[in-house]
């Protein structure tokens, strides 16, 4: 039984980093939710790759609670946390101009 949950988790894992590369977050930030992965892993992988796509990351996870939730598993500490928090509320400002 241990063996199958282990494969299970190696899919898994593939799969989150195919979608992460292909920058699908949207599906990417779901799988991880569903099946309850640290969101970290969406950054870690590539940090860098994911600061030049954050907007997209953003526009794909536009709910602002699963935002607010991907925040918070990233957690204060992390140096990239207040940079996401910053660029969501231009985001968010920029949406509520154009209403």
């Amino acid at each position: 039984m241990s063996s199958l949950k282990f494969y299970f988790v190696e899919v898994l894992d593939a799969l989150r980093v195919t979608l992460v590369l292909r920058g699908d977050y949207a599906k990417a930030f779901t799988a991880c939710r569903k099946h309850r992965i640290d969101l970290n892993v969406l950054v870690e992988h590539n940090r860098e790759a994911f600061l030049e796509r954050l907007p997209s990351f953003i526009e794909q996870v536009s709910d602002v609670d699963y935002i607010n939730l991907f925040l918070t598993n990233l957690g204060y500490a992390h140096p990239i946390y207040l940079f996401i928090s910053e660029l969501t509320w231009r985001h968010d400002q920029s949406r509520q101009a154009t209403r």
